[in-house]
C-alpha cells in the first residue's frame, strides 16, 4: 500500500486571471500545473488542498 492518501482534493488558482482547477488525489500533478501555468503567464498561482466540510 501507498502512504500517499487518495482521496485528497487539490485546488489550483491564478490570482492574475480566471484559470482555475481541481486536481484529485495527486499533489504532485497539482503542484506541477501551478509551476506551469506561473511560468506560462508570470500570473501569481498557488494550489491547497480543499478541506471536506462533510466529514465534520
Amino acid at each position: 500500500m501507498t502512504d500517499r492518501p487518495t482521496d485528497t482534493v487539490y485546488h489550483v488558482v491564478c490570482h492574475g486571471c480566471p484559470f482555475e482547477q481541481i486536481v484529485e488525489g495527486d499533489r504532485v500533478l497539482a503542484a506541477a500545473n501551478k509551476i506551469v501555468h506561473r511560468k506560462r503567464t508570470d500570473h501569481a498561482v498557488e494550489y491547497a488542498p480543499v478541506e471536506d466540510s462533510t466529514s465534520r
